[in-house]
């Protein structure tokens, strides 16, 4: 959370060059702590992600769907329901009372 734009800035745009790179028919698994939060889907990003994803979406949240936007990825985390709350999040403030989803799973959409 608290690296610069500029750094996060560097990082999409070389996660773009290597996406870039590629053959067209290739598959992409992008899995990683993107320190984002892109809270519940919607109906205009249904395309991108799920209804299941939890809390509220933040700027950064905003630019990770456009990066999935772009490169014609989903946020699979945010598709499946889990059985147990505790698998729904992967970050956990020191006092316990607060769970967000920072780690996501990027697929290709042509595998969903």
């Amino acid at each position: 959370m608290d690296a610069k734009d500029e750094d996060i800035d560097a990082f999409y745009n070389d996660l773009q060059q290597e996406i870039a790179s590629s053959p067209r028919r290739d598959t992409f698994i992008i899995m990683g702590d993107f320190t984002v939060k892109v809270g519940v889907g919607d109906k205009d990003t249904s395309s991108i992600m799920g209804m299941c994803g939890i809390g509220q979406r933040n700027e950064r949240g905003d630019r990770l769907l456009d990066f999935c936007s772009v490169n014609n990825l989903c946020i699979t985390n945010t598709r499946f329901k889990q059985a147990k709350e505790n698998r729904q999040w992967t970050w956990e403030s020191p006092d316990g009372r607060t769970h967000n989803t920072i780690d996501y799973i990027l697929v290709s959409r042509k595998l969903m």
